[in-house]
C-alpha cells in the first residue's frame, strides 16, 4: 500500500525536479510555440474512493474517472500531468499516472517511475526529496537543434532525404474512402510466443550481427510490399531521438518527448531469400545519417524540401519491463490502460500505426492501429497474422545451422562490399562464427 500523504510529497518532489513537466503550449501569431513556466503550482494528485463500487461496476467507474483525468490536461494553462490514487478497499490500490505525450516519451516513463519510487521512499522516511544531479534540460537540447538547423552542418544530408522522398514506393491499399479520424480508431493485437520471442532476442542477432529492429523491419517490408504489390514501401520509423547532438548536451535522464520520426524504404524478399533481405535492411539502417535525427531538423527547423508523409508508421519500444518496470517493489506495472488517451475529434497521422514491445511476460506484443472508416478489421488482422508468419520464418532461418554471415558495416574500415565479403566467405569458409562466441569473430 501507499500512503496518500506521502504520495503527495513524493509527487511534488518529482514534479519540482523535472522542469519539462512545467511546459506549456499554445498558438502565438499563428504558430504553435512551447515554453516552460516557473514551476507547476497545481496539486496534481487526486484520491478517489472506489471501495463502495461493486466488482461488476468497477470497470466502468474507473474508466470514467480516468477519462476525466485524461481530458483535464490543459496545454496552455496546465497542468500536463495527473496522478490518481484509486482506493478500492479489499481489492487494493491502483495508481494512475497521466502525462501528456508532448512532455513524455517511453524513456521518460522509465525515468519517472524510478524517480517516483525513490522520492516515495525518501518521503516515507521523512527525508527531503532529493533526486540527485540532473541531465541537460529540454531547452538546452532544443537550442542545440536550432543551432544545427542554422549552421549548415546538415546540408550534406539533404540529398539523402530527398532520395528517400523520391523513392516513392507502393501505395497502401484502402478498403473504404472514409475519414482517418481518432474516433474511428481500432486495433488488432497479436502476440509472438515467449519461446519465439526469446529466440528473436537472444539467438537471431548473432546470425548476421543484427539488432532486433533490423529483423522486425525486414518482416514488415515483406508483408507491406506484398500487400501493395510493389518492390518497396516507404514507412515512417520512430526512434528514441536521444542522439548525440554535441558536447555538453546529455538528455539520457531528461523527461520530455525526444522521439524522432523519419522515413525508411522497406523492400520485399526477392525470390523469397529472407537472409538477403535481412542483410539489405541491416545495411540500409546503418547508412541512415544520425539515426534519422537530421530529417526532422531539416524539414521542420531548416525548411528544407525533404518532406514525405508515409501511410504507415512503425515503432519498436524495446523490452518494456526494462524500460518502465525498474521501479522497485513499491510500484508494479499492471499492463492496463484507463481512459481515452486522445480526443476523438483529432485526425490520425497515418493510416496504419504499428507499435511493438516485449512485455513483462517475455512475449513480443504488436498492436496494429487503423481507422474503421478506411480499412476493414479482416484486412488488418490478415496483415498482422501474415507478419507473425514471416517473422517466424526469419527466426527459423537465422537459427538454422550454417545460416548467417557478415555485411560491409561489420568492417567499416575495410572498404568491402557485400560481393567481396561473400567471396571471402566462400574461399575461406565461415569457421570464424561459433556458437560459443554468439557470432562474434
Amino acid at each position: 500500500r501507499v500512503d496518500a500523504g506521502v504520495l503527495r510529497v513524493a509527487v511534488a518532489g518529482l514534479v519540482g525536479y523535472h522542469a519539462g513537466l512545467w511546459s506549456r503550449f499554445g498558438v502565438r501569431g499563428g504558430v504553435w510555440c512551447g515554453w516552460v513556466v516557473a514551476g507547476e503550482g497545481a496539486d496534481v494528485v487526486r484520491v478517489v474512493d472506489a471501495g463502495g463500487v461493486g466488482v461488476a461496476g468497477e470497470g466502468e467507474f474507473l474508466e470514467a474517472r480516468a477519462g476525466e483525468a485524461q481530458a483535464s490536461l490543459d496545454l496552455e494553462r496546465g497542468p500536463l500531468l495527473r496522478v490518481v490514487l484509486f482506493e478500492r478497499g479489499a481489492r487494493g490500490q491502483l495508481l494512475l499516472l497521466v502525462v501528456h505525450h508532448l512532455v513524455v516519451d517511453t524513456v521518460s516513463w522509465r525515468v519517472l517511475l524510478e524517480d517516483l519510487s525513490a522520492a516515495y521512499e525518501q518521503a516515507e522516511r521523512g527525508e527531503v526529496v532529493a533526486l540527485g544531479a540532473g541531465t541537460s534540460s529540454f531547452g538546452q537540447w532544443s537550442a542545440r537543434l536550432a543551432g544545427l538547423a542554422g549552421s549548415g552542418e546538415l546540408a550534406g544530408e539533404e540529398g539523402y532525404w530527398r532520395g528517400v522522398a523520391a523513392a516513392g514506393g507502393g501505395v497502401v491499399p484502402r478498403d473504404l474512402g472514409g475519414v482517418n479520424s481518432v474516433a474511428s480508431t481500432r486495433g488488432v493485437r497479436v502476440v509472438l510466443g515467449e519461446g519465439e520471442t526469446s529466440r528473436l532476442l537472444r539467438e537471431v542477432p548473432g546470425a548476421y550481427q543484427t539488432q532486433v529492429n533490423d529483423v522486425l523491419l525486414t518482416a514488415l517490408g515483406v508483408v507491406l510490399a506484398g500487400w501493395a504489390r510493389s518492390a518497396a514501401v516507404v514507412v515512417d520509423l520512430e526512434g528514441h531521438g536521444r542522439e548525440d547532438v554535441g558536447a555538453g548536451v546529455d538528455v539520457s535522464r531528461t523527461v520530455g518527448w525526444f522521439t524522432c520520426v523519419f522515413p525508411v524504404v522497406l523492400g520485399g524478399a526477392a525470390d523469397g531469400d529472407l537472409g538477403a533481405a535481412l542483410r539489405r535492411m541491416k545495411e540500409y539502417l546503418r547508412a541512415v545519417p544520425r539515426r534519422g535525427l537530421g530529417y526532422g531538423v531539416l524539414r521542420y527547423l531548416a525548411g528544407a524540401a525533404v518532406g514525405v508523409d508515409p501511410a504507415v508508421s512503425f515503432n519498436y519500444m524495446g523490452q518494456f519491463d526494462r524500460v518502465a518496470g525498474a521501479a522497485g517493489a513499491r510500484f508494479r506495472l499492471t499492463g492496463r490502460q484507463l481512459g481515452a488517451g486522445r480526443s476523438g475529434q483529432g485526425q490520425r497521422s497515418h493510416l496504419i500505426e504499428i507499435n511493438a514491445r516485449v512485455g513483462a511476460d517475455g512475449c513480443l506484443v504488436m498492436v496494429w492501429t487503423y481507422s474503421a472508416q478506411v480499412h476493414h478489421e479482416a484486412t488488418v488482422a490478415g496483415l498482422a497474422r501474415r507478419y507473425l508468419e514471416v517473422l517466424g520464418e526469419l527466426i527459423e532461418h537465422c537459427c538454422a545451422p550454417g545460416a548467417g554471415g557478415y555485411t560491409p558495416s561489420d568492417f567499416p574500415l575495410a572498404g568491402l562490399d557485400q560481393a567481396g565479403l561473400d567471396a571471402i566467405a566462400q574461399r575461406f569458409g565461415s569457421a570464424t562464427r561459433t556458437a560459443d562466441t554468439g557470432g562474434r569473430p
